[in-house]
């Protein structure tokens, strides 16, 4: 299946397809790349997190907004994740940030890269950010 790239009506180019998966048990997307896929993974406990946040129970987000609703794997490695964010107009959508990876150089240096190239947005969600089938990453 080849991607041609074009813009679509909000003016983003589309990298990619996502497609719902049931297969043993297990639920996630699978985003189709020209050249590469990607496996995304639903944060089962993002509702629990949300609620400790609001609570100030939670050590390791410090706002709501750094919860993450996906992780995001490409080749068995974890890569990014997807934010849950809402436009000027209230209406919501899934931020995918260029991750960060740590290169270790040797004697305590390390070399930083992003582990992927550009940042990411998916616009075709649900109510509860939750990805629709058919829906295109865009950048």
């Amino acid at each position: 299946m080849t991607i041609k790239t074009v813009l679509n009506p909000l003016g983003f180019n589309r990298a990619a397809i996502c497609r719902h998966v049931k297969k043993d048990d297990k639920d996630y997307i699978l985003a189709v790349f020209p050249r590469t896929r990607w496996i995304l993974f639903r944060n089962d406990s993002y509702y629990d997190d949300v609620e400790t946040v609001l609570n100030k129970t939670n050590e390791f987000y410090k706002s709501v907004s750094s919860i993450p609703k996906y992780q995001i794997h490409k080749n068995n490695k974890k890569v990014s994740f997807a934010l849950p964010r809402l436009d000027v107009h209230g209406n919501g959508y899934l931020f995918i940030p260029r991750g960060i990876k740590s290169i270790n150089k040797g004697k305590g240096k390390s070399l930083h890269k992003y582990s992927l190239s550009k940042e990411f947005y998916i616009f075709n969600i649900d109510e509860e950010y939750n990805i629709n089938d058919k829906a295109d990453i865009v950048f």
